[in-house]
C-alpha cells in the first residue's frame, strides 16, 4: 500500500524502505511497542505523506502523526475492563518528543488490537451487543453444536456473560454463556419459553484475559450436554468436565431475535471481552447453518451491520450509556476513550496557527457545552477539535473564532486549516469547507487527546488517526490526504 490516487517518485517506490520510516519502526520496537501494520505500513505512510507535501523530510511535512495501526502503540498496566490492554503511549512519527503518553494506569484509554482477523469487543456495559432477526435457520430446537472461536474475557463486577442465543422474557429458547464466578460455561434451555434450566460445566475455563475457544453440544434424544475447550483456535478439542444429563425433546419455538454478547436485548449478561467467531450447526458435527463471522464485516459498506454467508444480518448495538466503553467491531487497531478519566498527552508539541489537522473520529458523548477531544496540553481550546451538541467545532484560541461542521456518530474524517486570518476552514469527509477570517493568537502548545487541555473534563469516543501538518492545505493536498487516510481506515467514510 503506497497511496491512493497519487503518483510517487521513482526512488520511493523502488528504492527500498524509507530511512525515516525504518528509524521510526526500529524506535517503536526497541521501546517495547507494537506496530500492527509492520514496517511496510510505516513505510507506506512516510512515503505517501512526503509525496503529498512534496518533501523528503517527514518533519517538514507534519509535526504530529498518530495512528495505532500504522505508527504503533505501547500497552500500559490497565485495570478492570482495560486489564492488559490500556494505551500507555501512542507513537508519533515526529519522534520521541512527539509521542503522547499517560503513565497513570487508571487514566489510560482502551487499545483494541487488530493483528489480522476482525473480532467483536463487548464492553460489558448495558446495551452493547449484536442482534439478528429470527429466521428458520436460526430457530434450532433439537440437536445443535455451538463453536465460539477467539474468546478473551475480562472480569465483570457480578453476573455472567452471554455468548450466543435467545433469552427474552417470554420467548426463551437456549443460550450459551459464561459464569463470572465460578468460572464455568453454561447452557440454558427452555421448553415453554418462560421456565429455564441451566447446566454448568463441571470444570473451569482458562483464566480471565487468556484466549481460548469453546464448543457446546446438545443431543435432544439422550439429553447429553458436553462442553469442550481448545487452545489452538479449534484445531483440537478437549472435553471440559463430565457429560451432563439434560432435558430431552424439542425446545420452545421462539420468534425472538438472536443475540451475541447479551440477553433480553442488551440488559443482562453483557459480555466483557473479545469474541472472534461463532458457528451454529443443527446437528452435532454438522455444517454450520448460522455463522457469526466478523471477518465478513466491511466498514466501507456499513459501519453498523453486515450480512453473513449464511444469511443473517448482524446489527451492532451500542446503547445509550454516557460513560464507559462501547462495544465495537474491531477491523483495525482502535484507541477508545471512556469519557471518565482516559486521556493521552504531550506537553511540548507545537501546533502553530498556520497548520492543517486531520482527525478520524467517532464520537459517543457530544455534550452541549463541548469538551475537546484534541486540544493543547496547557490552555483550553487551542486548535481544538470539540464535539459539541450536533457540531464538530474547531476552536482556534480560547473558545473563540470557531468554525464548525455537522457531527456524525459514525467514523468520520474532519480536516481543518488555520491560516492566520487569511482563511480558516473545517471540512467533513472532504466536503465544501466552512471558513472564516478570524486571526488567533499563537496557540497550541502541547497536545491532549481525550480531554480539555489541563482541565478534568473528558471526551468519549474513538480516535483512529490524527495528523497535524505544517502549513496550509491546498485543494489538492486535502483531497490526497483524504483519500490516503480513508484507505488506512478501511474506507469507512
Amino acid at each position: 500500500m503506497i497511496g491512493v490516487g497519487i503518483g510517487l517518485p521513482f526512488y520511493r517506490v523502488f528504492g527500498g524502505v524509507d530511512a525515516q520510516a525504518q528509524a521510526h519502526f526500529d524506535r517503536v520496537i526497541a521501546d517495547g511497542g507494537l506496530v500492527p501494520s509492520g514496517l511496510s505500513g510505516v513505510n507506506a505512510f512516510f512515503n505517501t505523506i512526503k509525496t503529498i507535501y512534496g518533501t523528503s523530510d517527514i518533519n517538514t511535512a507534519i509535526s504530529v502523526g498518530l495512528d495505532p495501526q500504522v505508527l504503533g502503540y505501547k500497552f500500559g498496566a490497565g485495570s478492570g475492563t482495560t486489564l492488559g490492554q490500556a494505551a500507555q503511549k501512542l507513537y508519533s512519527c515526529s519522534g520521541a518528543s512527539g509521542d503522547v503518553v499517560q503513565t497513570t494506569a487508571a487514566s489510560q484509554p482502551l487499545l483494541l488490537v487488530h493483528s489480522g482477523a476482525n473480532y467483536w469487543f463487548g464492553s460489558g456495559v448495558s446495551g452493547n451487543y449484536l442482534s439478528s432477526p429470527n429466521s428458520a435457520a436460526c430457530n434450532i430446537r433439537g440437536d445443535f453444536e455451538v463453536i465460539t472461536l477467539g474468546i478473551k474475557q475480562f472480569a465483570v463486577a457480578s453476573g455472567d456473560g452471554n455468548i450466543y442465543g435467545r433469552l427474552d422474557t417470554a420467548q426463551r429458547q437456549w443460550i450459551v454463556g459464561i459464569n463470572n464466578a465460578p468460572r464455568t460455561p453454561y447452557l440454558t434451555l427452555s421448553t415453554d419459553g418462560v421456565a429455564t434450566t441451566s447446566y454448568n460445566a463441571t470444570a473451569s475455563l482458562p483464566a480471565f484475559g487468556d484466549e481460548y475457544s469453546l464448543k457446546v453440544t446438545r443431543n435432544s434424544t439422550t439429553g447429553d450436554i458436553k462442553f469442550y475447550t481448545s487452545l489452538d483456535n479449534g484445531a483440537n478439542w478437549t472435553q471440559l468436565g463430565t457429560t451432563l444429563a439434560g432435558i430431552t425433546g424439542l425446545l420452545f419455538n421462539s420468534t425472538s431475535t438472536i443475540q451475541v454478547g447479551s440477553y433480553i436485548n442488551g440488559t443482562f449478561g453483557n459480555f466483557n471481552g473479545k469474541i472472534g467467531r461463532i458457528t451454529v450447526a443443527n446437528t452435532i458435527g454438522g455444517a454450520p447453518v448460522v455463522d457469526f463471522n466478523p471477518n465478513q464485516y466491511n466498514a466501507a459498506t456499513s459501519q453498523t451491520q453486515w450480512t453473513s454467508s449464511t444469511g443473517e444480518v448482524w446489527t451492532i448495538q451500542t446503547g445509550t450509556a454516557t460513560t464507559g466503553y462501547k462495544g465495537v467491531l474491531v477491523d483495525r487497531s482502535i484507541t477508545m476513550f471512556d469519557g471518565i478519566e482516559d486521556f493521552l498527552q504531550n506537553p511540548t508539541i507545537l501546533r502553530g496557527d498556520i497548520c492543517s489537522q486531520y482527525l478520524v473520529y467517532k464520537t459517543e458523548n457530544a455534550l452541549g457545552s463541548g469538551i475537546s477531544i484534541i486540544d493543547s496540553a496547557l490552555s483550553a481550546w487551542q486548535n481544538a477539535f470539540t464535539p459539541e451538541s450536533s457540531l464538530m467545532r474547531l476552536y482556534m484560541n480560547g473558545s473563540s473564532g470557531s468554525v464548525s461542521k455537522p457531527l456524525d456518530t459514525l467514523l468520520t474524517m474532519y480536516t481543518t486549516t488555520n491560516n492566520q486570518g487569511v482563511s480558516n476552514s473545517i471540512q467533513k469527509n472532504n466536503d465544501t469547507p466552512t471558513t472564516n477570517a478570524y486571526t488567533p493568537a499563537l496557540s497550541g502548545t502541547g497536545l491532549s487527546i481525550g480531554k480539555l487541555a489541563n482541565l478534568a473534563f473528558y471526551q468519549k469516543g474513538n480516535v483512529q488517526t490524527y495528523i497535524s501538518a505544517i502549513g496550509v492545505n491546498t485543494t489538492t493536498i486535502r483531497t490526497d490526504m483524504y483519500n490516503y487516510i480513508k484507505s488506512i481506515n478501511n474506507n469507512a467514510f
